[in-house]
């Protein structure tokens, strides 16, 4: 119901009221006062689905930081590893070597 729908039928109660109909003029004035508390309850759930919203995209945002925090934390981890591999073949020929120059 729009605000114009509203507004016409706040006058069509006016109307009904002066008019003597006042049981009418109560309906029609009920009516009004629940489309206003939905249209207000409408509102509010708006704005809750709009803040959802902002949090649902804030949650993005930092699940991609997150992510790419992730990605960069495993590539030194591999880094780290092809490093200590590499370390440790130096290590074990070296071993070999002086366990050969020792017979």
């Amino acid at each position: 119901m729009t605000d114009d729908d509203i507004a016409m039928l706040r006058d069509h109660a006016n109307r009904l009221s002066v008019l003597g109909s006042p049981f009418v003029a109560a309906a029609i004035a009920a009516l009004l006062a629940e489309v206003g508390h939905w249209k207000s309850e409408a509102k509010s759930w708006e704005k809750q689905a709009s803040d959802r919203t902002d949090d649902a995209l804030r949650f993005a945002a930092e699940r991609d930081v997150l992510a790419r925090n992730a990605a960069y934390w495993k590539e030194e981890a591999r880094r780290y590893c092809e490093n200590a591999d590499f370390w440790r073949s130096k290590f074990e020929v070296a071993a070999m070597k002086g366990a050969s120059n020792e017979s």
